[in-house]
């Protein structure tokens, strides 16, 4: 549809509806991963490893953040205790990205 506006619509517009697409994109990949995810778990082809972590791999997470959140003028402040936790790791790791993800792109004030 846009390429056949292309000389009819002003950018704005163009932008818009590609801004759109990708929104409608990102959320059906994402619904996707869900699936396969859910199904890899009820299959038993991935396997959960539970251990005590320190939260810092909280500190680890932002920092792979950094760049991105710079170039949004976004800000995560991070507040923790020196409690561990049992979980997986890299399920963990998953989880807290997706929020982090999800609050950059919705541009939210706070997370957690």
């Amino acid at each position: 549809m846009i390429a056949t506006r292309l000389d009819e619509w002003p950018r704005e517009r163009m932008l818009d509806r590609l801004a759109g697409i990708s929104l409608l994109a990102d959320r059906t990949q994402c619904i996707l991963s869900n699936l396969l995810d859910h199904e890899a778990l009820k299959s038993g082809s991935v396997q959960i490893h539970m251990e005590s972590l320190c939260l810092t791999l909280l500190q680890e997470l932002l920092s792979s953040w950094e760049e991105r959140l710079s170039a949004k003028q976004q800000v995560c402040l991070l507040v923790t205790c020196n409690e561990p936790v049992w979980a997986d790791r890299q399920v963990l790791w998953q989880v807290l990205d997706n929020l982090l993800s999800n609050a950059s792109k919705y541009d939210c004030e706070a997370l957690g």
